[in-house]
C-alpha cells in the first residue's frame, strides 16, 4: 500500500434544512448529518468507516463522491478541489470515482440485461469503443467477479442477492477506477455470502490497486477488510487508527463499545467477554449535545465532556503502524470502560 494520498478531506459538513415546530411557531433548523470531519485515503488503501445507523456514514460517502452537495469543507482529489469541479471535468473525474450500493437488486435497472448494466459506464465514458470491444471488456470483467459468460443476457430479477452484488461490482470496476465507495455493500447479504464478497473485494484491490472507502455498521466486517478504521458518531470523528491497533487497543469509549459488541465464536472467550451496553439512542442531529456528541451515552462522561467539544488529537502510540487520532478529553482512561 502506498502512502500517497489520493483523497484528502478537511472539515467536511453536510447539513440539511428542516422545519421544527416549537409550540405555535415553526423554525428553520439544520440536520447536521456530517459535521466537520477530516480524513484521507492513501493509494491502494482500504479505509473502513464504522458507526451506528444514523451517524452519517452514507452521507459522508455520497458527499465524497460529489453526489451530495456539501455545506462546507474541502476534498482534494488527485490534487484538485473535488467540490469545485463541474460539468465535463466532473464527468471525467467520475471515471475514477465509483460506488457499490447497499441494496444489490434495487441498484440495478430491472429493464436492462446484465450485459447492458455492466457496459453502461463504458458506453457513457468511452463512446469511441466498438460494440465488439465493449462486449469483450464486459465478458472479461464478468469473469473477474465470478459471473458466467452465459449470464450476460439475463435480467437482475433472475439473480440472488450475492450474484446481483457481483454485477454491481463489475459495473463499478469496468472503468478501472482509482477509488470505490462501498456503501454498506454486504449488509443486505447472508453471512456466508458476505464473506465471499469481502474476499472478492480484497482480491480486486490487490489485482487492480484499488482504494476503497468501506462503510459498514459491523465492526468485525470492517476489521476484516480495512487497513485503517474511522469511527463515526453523530457526524463526528471519534477515532482513526490502524485497523489491528484500533481493535487491540481502542482509545475512545465509543470504539470500545463497538468492539465489545462483536460476536465471538469461541464459547470460552464469549463467556469472558463483557458487552458494554449504552443507554438511550443517538441524540437528534438537529439538536446535538453542546459538548462532546457522545457525552449523553458515554460510560466515563465528566462535566468537561458535557460543556466542551473535544478536538481530534493525534496520539503517538509506540509500536503501532501509522498514526492514531482520537476525539476524547479523557482517552487515557478508556481502558477502564468495561473492566
Amino acid at each position: 500500500m502506498s502512502e500517497n494520498k489520493i483523497l484528502e478531506v478537511n472539515g467536511l459538513k453536510v447539513w440539511f434544512p428542516t422545519i421544527v415546530n416549537e409550540g405555535l411557531w415553526s423554525k428553520k433548523r439544520w440536520v447536521k448529518a456530517v459535521d466537520g470531519i477530516s480524513f484521507h485515503v492513501n493509494e491502494g488503501e482500504v479505509l473502513g468507516v464504522v458507526g451506528e445507523s444514523g451517524c452519517g456514514k452514507s452521507t459522508m460517502g455520497m458527499a465524497v463522491l460529489n453526489l451530495l452537495k456539501p455545506t462546507g469543507g474541502k476534498a482534494v482529489w488527485m490534487g484538485k478541489d473535488l467540490f469545485s469541479i463541474k460539468g465535463r471535468e466532473m464527468q471525467k473525474a467520475r471515471r475514477d470515482l465509483q460506488v457499490i450500493f447497499q441494496d444489490p437488486v434495487a441498484s440495478l435497472d430491472p429493464r436492462m440485461t446484465v450485459g447492458q448494466i455492466i457496459a453502461e459506464p463504458l458506453t457513457t465514458h468511452q463512446p469511441e469503443l466498438t460494440k465488439d470491444e465493449v462486449q469483450s471488456q464486459v465478458h472479461e470483467v464478468m469473469a473477474k467477479v465470478g459471473l458466467l459468460s452465459d449470464m450476460i443476457n439475463r435480467y437482475p430479477h433472475e439473480f440472488s442477492g450475492g450474484q446481483a452484488q457481483r454485477i454491481g461490482i463489475a459495473r463499478a470496476i469496468i472503468l478501472k477506477p482509482k477509488l470505490i465507495v462501498c456503501d454498506e455493500a454486504v449488509s443486505a447479504l447472508d453471512v456466508s455470502i458476505q464473506a465471499q464478497i469481502i474476499n472478492l473485494l480484497k482480491q480486486l484491490r490487490e489485482e487492480m490497486g484499488l482504494s476503497l472507502i468501506f462503510i459498514s455498521h459491523n465492526m468485525s466486517v470492517v476489521h476484516h477488510i480495512s487497513d485503517r478504521i474511522l469511527v463515526l458518531y453523530l457526524g463526528k470523528v471519534m477515532e482513526i487508527a490502524d485497523a489491528n491497533a484500533l481493535i487491540a487497543n481502542p482509545q475512545h469509549p465509543y470504539t470500545k463499545v463497538l468492539i465489545s459488541a462483536v460476536p465471538i465464536a469461541d464459547p470460552r472467550k464469549f463467556q469472558s467477554n463483557k458487552i458494554i451496553e449504552l443507554e438511550g439512542d443517538i441524540p437528534s442531529p438537529v439538536n446535538p449535545p453542546k459538548g462532546c456528541v457522545f457525552s449523553t451515552r458515554c460510560p466515563i462522561v465528566k462535566d468537561k465532556c458535557r460543556k466542551e467539544p473535544p478536538t481530534v488529537e493525534t496520539i503517538a502510540s509506540e509500536g503501532e503502524a501509522g498514526v492514531r487520532q482520537v476525539a476524547c478529553h479523557f482517552y487515557q482512561r478508556v481502558n477502564e470502560v468495561g473492566q
